[in-house]
C-alpha cells in the first residue's frame, strides 16, 4: 500500500508541472483551430445572446462543450428555445481540416404518422442534420457544408466564427437560398 502511495506521489510530481504549465498559457488566438487540440478551450459552459427578435429565431442560446477523449473530439451542446442540438467537432491531421457534425431535435411543426412498428414523417426529414468543414485557423474561421432540415430541404450553409477573446464568440449563421447567402441568425456567446 505504502508503494502504490509513493508512486502515486511521484506520479503526480511529474504530472502537476505539465497541467499548471498548460493551464498558465493561455492559448492565442492565432492558434485557435490549430491542430487536434485547437479548439479544446471551448469547453465549458456559453451564454449566447441572439441578433433575432422574432420567432424565427431563439433569443437565448446555451452551449455545454467538453473535450471527449473516447470521440477523440470536441462536443457541443447547443440548448434554445428551439430545442436541443448536438455537434461535433473532430480533426483529420493528414489534411488539416476540422469537421463539425450535428443533429437536432425534430421539428415539432413536422407532423408523424403512426406506423405498424415506428413513427416517420408525413413528409421529409423531421431533424435538422448535416456537417460543415473549415481548414482556417485563428479568431475568424468559416465552416461551410450542407444542412439537411425539416421537410427534407437541403441547403448550403456556413457559420463564421469570429473569437475577440477565448471567452467571447460572435457566430453568424448563414444558408443559401436561391443562390444567394442570406443571414439566418448571429449569435453574440461568452463564456462564464
Amino acid at each position: 500500500m505504502r508503494a502504490m502511495f509513493s508512486l502515486g506521489a511521484v506520479a503526480l510530481m511529474f504530472l502537476s508541472p505539465c497541467v499548471a504549465r498548460a493551464d498558465a498559457t493561455p492559448l492565442p488566438l492565432t492558434e485557435i483551430g490549430v491542430g487536434s487540440h485547437g479548439y479544446d478551450f471551448i469547453a465549458g459552459f456559453w451564454k449566447c445572446e441572439s441578433a433575432g427578435d422574432d420567432i424565427e429565431h431563439p433569443t437565448h442560446t446555451y452551449i455545454y462543450a467538453t473535450r471527449s477523449g473516447m470521440a477523440n473530439a470536441v462536443v457541443l451542446v447547443w440548448e434554445s428555445s428551439w430545442g436541443q442540438a448536438t455537434q461535433t467537432l473532430s480533426y483529420d491531421a493528414k489534411t488539416n481540416v476540422w469537421t463539425a457534425t450535428f443533429a437536432g431535435e425534430p421539428d415539432p411543426n413536422v407532423g408523424v404518422q403512426q406506423d405498424a412498428k415506428f413513427l416517420k414523417p408525413l413528409y421529409g426529414e423531421v431533424y435538422s442534420h448535416g456537417s460543415e468543414s473549415t481548414s482556417d485557423s485563428g479568431p475568424r474561421t468559416v465552416w461551410s457544408g450542407v444542412g439537411v432540415f425539416p421537410g427534407n430541404a437541403h441547403r448550403p450553409i456556413r457559420d463564421t466564427w469570429t473569437f475577440a477573446s477565448l471567452t467571447q464568440l460572435e457566430d453568424i449563421t448563414e444558408e443559401q437560398i436561391d443562390g444567394k447567402w442570406t443571414m439566418w441568425d448571429a449569435d453574440k456567446c461568452v463564456k462564464q
